[in-house]
């Protein structure tokens, strides 16, 4: 996962490669759903801040996300959040992606 959070619940995005942010959201729109928190979660997404409600609930608002790119640079500028980015990622590092990522694509059955 090119992401994690730190035990004091941030949040931080490591790129796999040059400008991998860009790549992947640079243009890309949609919609964060705001809910009413009083519903049962599914306790196997693994992170905190992020549930699966097991029925239907409320939207309360919705936030219309233009570019997530733009936005998860605010996210970063406000402190939201921690970019981990490619250039200032260790060798060492780097290396450990490419064994993840080999890993992952070498247990696929296709």
């Amino acid at each position: 996962m090119p992401f994690e959070f730190r035990e004091d619940g941030m949040f931080i995005y490591h790129e796999l490669f040059d400008n991998c942010l860009s790549e992947f959201y640079n243009g890309v729109n949609g919609y964060i759903y705001i809910c009413d928190a009083d519903f049962e979660t599914d306790e196997n997404t693994e992170f905190p801040n992020i549930v699966i409600s097991k029925i239907p609930v409320d939207i309360r608002d919705i936030d219309i996300v233009e570019n997530a790119y733009e936005r998860i640079l605010q996210y970063e500028r406000d402190g939201m959040m921690i970019i981990n980015r490619y250039e200032n990622r260790s060798d060492e590092q780097k290396q450990n992606d490419k064994n993840i990522i080999s890993g992952v694509i070498k247990n696929l059955n296709y």
